[in-house]
């Protein structure tokens, strides 16, 4: 994508139909804005990992998913944001969600529901998750395998909603440093292991 331009999809939907490598990024040292209302990054083929890159903000509400069943990713080294208040954006949470997402980014729910929800997720070192709105809500809740967090989850406002299955040491590792809460309520809407 171009540097600096905003491409707003509306409700439509980007199919990513070609195994393998495929990216949505701006050029190098860039910066770029993918505006949703309602559609959809979705992933039509197998396998195939796909990038958001480094300098794309993806925000509003809709999907990021993958129609099959193995074989692919996602990886989010950009921004998502669910933007828009009473609206949810989906990670992962597709026709099958028996595919993993990982997060080297940030994924935040500045006002509406960021709901993440693949078979397994990782918010790998460096990655952030946070919920800033009082409207908020941000819900980790992969379908079957063990979540980790290594990188770091911040409560300003709003609700964070702790599902799937997780351990203390998954989703706090490094205490006060790896998860922060000024604000907001914890709900654990899973299995604590």
């Amino acid at each position: 994508l171009a540097n600096g331009i905003t491409f707003d999809i509306g409700n439509s939907t980007l199919y990513f139909n070609t195994t393998g490598a495929q990216s949505i990024s701006p050029a190098l040292g860039n910066t770029a804005t993918l505006t949703m209302s309602g559609g959809s990054i979705y992933q039509n083929t197998y396998p195939q990992t796909l990038t958001l890159g480094t300098g794309l903000t993806v925000n509003g509400y809709g999907s990021i998913n993958s129609y099959y069943s193995s074989g692919n990713s996602i990886v989010n080294n950009g921004t998502i944001d669910a933007s828009v208040a009473a609206q949810t954006l989906n990670v992962g949470n597709g026709y099958y969600s028996s595919y993993g997402v990982t997060n080297n980014g940030t994924m935040s729910a500045s006002a509406g529901t960021l709901y993440i929800a693949p078979n397994t997720f990782t918010n790998a070192a460096g990655g952030t998750l946070s919920v800033t709105g009082s409207t908020a809500t941000l819900d980790i809740a992969p379908t079957t395998a063990y979540w980790t967090n290594a990188g770091t989850i911040n409560l300003a406002a709003g609700t964070l909603n702790l599902g799937g299955t997780f351990t203390i040491a998954g989703f706090d590792p490094t205490p006060g440093t790896s998860f922060t809460r000024n604000g907001g309520s914890v709900n654990i809407t899973g299995t604590l292991d």
